[in-house]
């Protein structure tokens, strides 16, 4: 997997590396399931605001590209974090039932797809 971090108006510290590391690309490295190529992540500052962008290229599939604008670049990178890390997993759940002849069912997608609850079991009106 290639990472390329890069700051736009924004001094790129020692202490900004070190999170971006840990809370964005250190989940998505552990990610399992799926052939990630490239991840490009772009922090800035738009005023008061930080953001945080993220690009990430899987082999045999669309790039997830994701944006977040926050009041600062921490909180913008935990959010982006998020969505990828959703992305990423609605990516492999999706690869692993649609296949011709699927190897197991995610039941947390198929339980969230039909509406069912987790605790009871029971539909939700």
């Amino acid at each position: 997997m290639h990472v390329y971090l890069a700051a736009r108006h924004v001094t790129l510290t020692d202490e900004l590396r070190a999170y971006t590391e840990a809370h964005l690309l250190d989940p998505i490295r552990s990610h399992t399931g799926l052939n990630i190529i490239r991840v490009e992540v772009q922090l800035f500052a738009e005023g008061p605001n930080g953001g945080c962008h993220v690009l990430v290229e899987i082999k045999g599939h669309k790039d997830i590209n994701v944006r977040e604008m926050q009041d600062n670049i921490q909180a913008a990178v935990d959010v982006a974090k998020d969505r990828v890390i959703r992305n990423l997993t609605e990516i492999r759940d999706k690869m692993l039932t649609q296949r011709r002849h699927p190897k197991k069912f995610s039941f947390g997608r198929l339980r969230r797809a039909l509406g069912w609850l987790s605790d009871n079991r029971s539909r939700q009106t």
